[in-house]
């Protein structure tokens, strides 16, 4: 059925095989059956409600099986050119292999502009042309993109500069600009901008320009009702006669030939009637409109679309930028194990961490010997060394370990004579080494001994008596040194932490910070026996930070500073290997954990740097289920991707919701962060004691919903902006997902880890979008576990 202007749309009952050159813009969407579609070298497969299109000059061949059943809509290119700035970009629309955008939009309008032809009312003809222009709308609002490099052959370094002289030229051909000009503005020499003009696009600047201009006439000349004179001077020609010489000499007739040529001048025509449609037909319409309109309902209740908005203009939040504060680079006893100062620089080079933890680093076994009396301070002063050489500061973690130390009961008998001499020691040996100046910048975290599975824990008073000695020791040699810690469980130890603060206050002794470990398991006690399972409730690492505080603040006296609160650890698990710290959970609960506390907590540590540190010895399978951000081999896992792509935001906090956060950069840039985190199901958290296997890895989550998410940053300067948009998902990122897909390595060659490296990085998408009226607006497809980070620079 078709209307004789801009839109034609069709219902095609076809089985068999058929071929299509397209002339025209077309959309195809698929009502009933399965199709496999050829287009070019590719293959794909649509089934019900899939939406594909094409553009003039696309060729596709179909396969369809009995009966199969679509809404087919053309329009014309010069209806849909006028629009849509089409030669500044290409469409993203095919929904069955794009995860990124929603198509709902898309499937209600085609079904609604196929039943309109079915009215038979004086308004159809009225809604028929309303729903097209909708149509357009969406076409050019959501499923189109700006190209920001199509050159092809050149290497990724130069986008930038190809991206800033392509946006020259689309910003000034209309003026008399020249190559000079051009240069200047690049902050180039003439000669070295002419042949960088000619290696990469293959013809000279002037040449460009002029067929650039040519084009850009087209759109008017066909468009528009414009004088060929004001076109000329529109497009940046010097006078008509100019225009009209090298438009014959480019197109072979002159700008007023070519319009009466290929200016399309038509109205809408009346649409077929229902009796053109068979009932079939009319019944698949009538049952997809009713489903569309559920998920319309869906989306409206908010359980599957969210729509967030920011003003960019509103007072900022200075906020700490905890997803970079702190990482735990290895336990005290693993020193001399591990290489680790590699991994600290490649750490700081991709992400830029302040503070690196060194755990359990007084064990009474690693700097002092009480054999002989003496102390050996070697494999402290590499870490210190590597630690300063790459800009980390060095966050101590003066902890006992629970190796071979004395239990009473439940409580562990610490020598606090003994502890506090190693502990001088170690500080006179580095304020000769490092100098009290550099040691001021430490972080000294003095923790509570504990066992997180049998429960053993130091009495509290008799800790509180050690902190005070120690806090007062560090404060005697070091003066400006923060000083602070007891390093206990979010889970449980909240009765201690209060207990040892107000023994401290009666010492007059206020620690500079509290220092708090959160995991994700409650404690189970059945008949005096603990056991743990996993937290999976939504936010729970805020109701544990939220709770904290508040028992801080109630410990403080009238007119006291209150402690800063630090996260000294924090990770998806503590003591047991799950391969869940290698599936792209990590990466979702590193950017939850990061919305989550942005603006609750002075310092996040993340637990830990690698499989290497902590762990001993390894097996011969690629991952083994430790909780590191990069794996035994040197291969980055997916929180390590999160932790490098948000290394790229402000401290500037516009906005920040359950599942985003939008941070403000300088020069009109912006920091999106989206995620999509999966529950641990309800009969897995039971089991925290077993360990999946590897092709059960992803059974232990709740089945994941996709999210529709609409961004609105509003009051932003108006311009065209860049959009690059990093995906970590199952499908891009996933160290574990790519290895499952061969066939789950064991004893893996070279080859295959020099494969993985490659692999394994985020998906990149890069568009051009224009500001509209001071608004700017994002739909994000994501994907359960998936992660995405949008970074928005507007061009100048």
């Amino acid at each position: 059925m078709e209307q004789e202007y801009g839109v034609k749309t069709m219902i095609a009952q076809r089985s068999g095989i058929w071929k299509s050159l397209y002339a025209k813009y077309h959309l195809a969407m698929v009502l009933q059956g399965n199709i496999r579609l050829r287009f070019g070298e590719q293959n794909f497969y649509l089934s019900e409600k899939d939406v594909i299109i094409f553009v003039p000059g696309d060729q596709a061949e179909y396969f369809g099986g009995r009966k199969s059943l679509l809404i087919e809509t053309e329009m014309d290119a010069a209806f849909l050119e006028s629009r849509i700035p089409v030669h500044e970009g290409h469409f993203i629309c095919n929904s069955s292999v794009d995860q990124q955008h929603d198509y709902a939009p898309l499937q209600r309008l085609m079904v609604k502009m196929a039943l309109a032809l079915t009215k038979g009312n004086d308004m159809s003809q009225t809604y028929y042309e309303s729903l097209a222009y909708m149509l357009v709308y969406h076409l050019g609002s959501n499923y189109f993109e700006k190209t920001i490099v199509n050159i092809e052959n050149v290497s990724e370094k130069y986008a930038d500069r190809i991206n800033e002289i392509l946006l020259y030229i689309r910003q000034n051909y209309g003026k008399g600009i020249t190559l000079s000009a051009m240069a200047r503005h690049m902050r180039w020499s003439s000669s070295y901008l002419s042949r960088f003009f000619k290696n990469v696009f293959k013809e000279n600047f002037v040449d460009y320009l002029k067929r650039y201009r040519l084009e850009r006439s087209v759109h008017q000349l066909l468009y528009t009702k414009e004088s060929v004179s004001y076109i000329a001077m529109d497009c940046g020609f010097p006078n008509a006669s100019a225009y009209i010489q090298d438009f014959r000499a480019y197109y072979g007739e002159t700008p007023g030939n070519y319009r009466k040529k290929y200016s399309i001048q038509k109205e809408f025509s009346r649409p077929m009637g229902k009796e053109d449609l068979s009932e079939n037909a009319v019944s698949f319409l009538e049952k997809m409109t009713k489903d569309l309109e559920t998920d319309t309902e869906l989306i409206m209740d908010g359980r599957q679309e969210c729509h967030y908005m920011a003003d960019v203009d509103s007072e900022e939040k200075l906020v700490v930028p905890v997803w970079k504060t702190g990482i735990s680079v290895a336990a005290a006893s693993y020193m001399p194990f591990a290489d680790i100062a590699d991994e600290i620089k490649e750490a700081q080079k991709d992400i830029g961490f302040i503070y690196g933890r060194i755990s359990f680093l007084m064990t009474n076994t690693f700097i002092y010997n009480p054999e002989n009396d003496s102390y050996n301070f070697y494999y402290f002063t590499r870490m210190i060394q590597a630690l300063r050489k790459d800009g980390m500061i060095p966050y101590l973690d003066i902890n006992y370990a629970c190796t071979n130390v004395p239990v009473k009961g439940k409580n562990y008998i610490i020598d606090a004579g003994e502890f506090l001499r190693c502990l001088e020691a170690l500080l006179l040996y580095s304020a000769n080494v490092f100098g009290i100046g550099e040691m001021e910048k430490w972080i000294y975290d003095i923790g509570i001994v504990f066992h997180f599975t049998t429960h053993n824990c130091e009495d509290p008073d008799a800790f509180a008596e050690r902190f005070a000695g120690a806090y007062r020791l560090i404060k005697r040699i070091v003066p400006g040194a923060r000083v602070g810690g007891f390093d206990v469980s979010a889970v449980f130890m909240a009765d201690h932490c209060e207990l040892i603060l107000n023994r401290l206050a009666q010492k007059k002794i206020v620690p500079d910070f509290i220092s708090v470990n959160i995991f994700p398991y409650v404690s189970l006690e059945n008949n005096g026996y603990i056991n743990y399972a996993y937290a999976s409730g939504d936010g729970f690492l805020k109701k544990y930070v939220e709770n904290f505080k508040g028992m801080i603040r109630r410990c403080c006296q009238p007119g006291d500073k209150i402690p800063e609160f630090f996260v000294s650890a924090v990770g998806t698990t503590l003591m047991h290997r799950h391969y869940l710290n290698d599936t792209c959970y990590q990466s979702a609960f590193v950017a939850k954990m990061v919305i989550d506390l942005v603006e609750d907590v002075d310092l996040l540590c993340y637990y830990q740097l690698s499989d290497m540190n902590f762990s001993g010895a390894e097996d011969q399978r690629l991952l083994g289920g430790r909780n590191g951000l990069v794996a035994q081999f040197g291969i980055h896992k997916p929180g390590y991707l999160i932790f490098m792509l948000m290394s790229a935001m402000s401290n500037r906090l516009i906005a920040r919701g359950a599942d985003y956060m939008i941070t403000k950069g300088d020069h009109d840039t912006y920091n999106i962060l989206l995620c999509n985190p999966v529950k641990i199901s309800g009969e897995w958290c039971l089991k925290i004691n077993e360990n999946t296997s590897l092709s059960n890895a992803y059974t232990i989550y709740e089945p994941g919903e996709s999210k529709s998410i609409f961004i609105t940053l509003n009051h932003v300067n108006d311009g065209d902006y860049r959009i690059i948009s990093y995906h970590v998902n199952r499908e891009n990122g996933s160290l574990f997902d790519e290895w499952e897909k061969t066939g789950f390595w064991e004893n893996p060659g070279i080859h295959e880890l020099d494969y993985l490296r490659q692999a394994i990085h985020p998906k990149r998408n890069c568009s051009m979008r224009s500001s509209v009226n001071g608004q700017l607006n994002f739909h994000i497809h994501v994907q359960p576990f998936e992660v995405v980070m949008i970074e928005v620079v507007r061009m100048v």
